[in-house]
């Protein structure tokens, strides 16, 4: 990608952010990172972007190559399953709780950690 196409992208991103601006320096350090970057990809990424986020993008994720979505799919899918066993934990750990036993009871009472009761 060259200077005039990433000038072309932050066309299309100060028209659709509000408050996105940019200059001279900004774009010489977006083009010294997306200059081995396909302008039609880069292009791809920000319409995808623009569908799907509210804030402007930043340098990564208008290289993201073409396998990086699925690999961020299959990442935030991990991450849901682990939440979702987590919670799963958590209740299941709220229902075999039991309390402590007296001496330790006694001891956080002095401590003033948990009030008599």
């Amino acid at each position: 990608m060259n200077e005039s196409e990433v000038r072309k992208l932050f066309l299309v991103i100060q028209n659709t952010y509000n408050g996105f601006d940019y200059d001279d320096d900004k774009v010489a350090v977006w083009h010294d990172v997306l200059k081995e970057t396909p302008f039609e990809l880069a292009q791809r990424n920000l319409r995808a972007h623009i569908l799907s986020v509210k804030f402007p993008p930043v340098p990564a994720e208008i290289a993201m190559s073409e396998a990086e979505p699925e690999q961020l799919a299959l990442y935030h899918e991990d991450l849901r399953t682990s939440a979702q066993q987590h919670l799963s934990n958590l209740e299941e750990w709220a229902k075999t709780a039991t309390p402590p036993p007296e001496h330790v009871r006694e001891r956080l009472k002095k401590l003033g950690i948990i009030r008599n009761g």
